[in-house]
């Protein structure tokens, strides 16, 4: 892909295909997929273009075989990546999508089991994605303690229902329980990835360009935060304030 970057190749893969080539980049989601992607789809406009420094870089009829096969295998993976950017994903979903792949790929487990290395804190990830899986009885000690400051204090009713169920009706509740009974707050706030702090960081470096060089970093923080909250507020808000000051 790189030797098609220089200017004799790339002008002749121009005249034959709008279509470029695409290097590996680490920065980006799938780029070892959107690459070999891109390499099956110009190859043939390649082998058209007839530079033999080029030719002898192509890989040979077996290695293309299982790009093939490998593409097979990223493009499943790919969907993992595309369904880990969403908004609305919490960290259930993300334990269920990571149990789904080791499944499929148990050489992923040294990366994505529950207590993997890259884990910072097992406890409270496990302990969250219990909660969230109504499953608080079966929290461990460890567990409970991480996830302490989940909890929510319990209302006490103020009356006593007159018709309280039997004990055997009770008994048939108790077992139907899955221990979720509202001991600790909603956990779908608890973000699974750090999607929303890199989309921030990368619309902050198209924001302060040249221009805005000189304006002081409170203002330029303001103005980013209130960006980033745009579905919190409005004009009507912001007439209510100028009219308070």
């Amino acid at each position: 892909m790189r030797k098609l970057r220089h200017v004799v190749p790339a002008a002749k893969l121009r005249r034959l295909t709008p279509l470029k080539e695409k290097m590996k980049n680490s920065t980006h989601w799938s780029p070892t997929y959107h690459m070999l992607q891109r390499y099956v789809e110009i190859k043939p406009f390649v082998m058209m273009i007839g530079d033999r420094e080029i030719d002898a870089l192509l890989p040979s009829v077996g290695q293309d075989r299982l790009i093939d096969e490998l593409l097979l295998v990223l493009k499943d993976l790919d969907t993992a990546t595309l369904a880990l950017q969403g908004e609305e994903m919490s960290l259930l979903d993300v334990r269920n999508l990571f149990d789904e792949a080791m499944d499929d790929y148990p050489t992923a487990s040294s990366r994505l089991s529950p207590d993997a290395e890259i884990v910072a804190n097992p406890d409270f990830e496990n302990g969250v994605v219990k909660i969230l899986s109504q499953m608080t009885n079966i929290l461990n000690e460890s567990e409970r303690r991480s996830v302490e400051r989940l909890k929510i204090d319990a209302v006490a009713p103020n009356e006593v229902p007159i018709d309280r169920p039997c004990l055997a009706e009770r008994a048939k509740k108790r077992m139907k329980k899955t221990g979720d009974d509202k001991q600790f707050m909603d956990c779908r706030f608890i973000r699974p990835t750090s999607n929303i702090c890199e989309r921030l960081f990368s619309m902050a470096k198209l924001t302060l360009t040249d221009r805005r060089r000189a304006m002081h970093p409170q203002t330029f923080e303001q103005q980013v935060f209130l960006k980033v909250n745009m579905a919190y507020w409005g004009v009507d808000d912001v007439i209510e304030i100028m009219t308070e000051n």
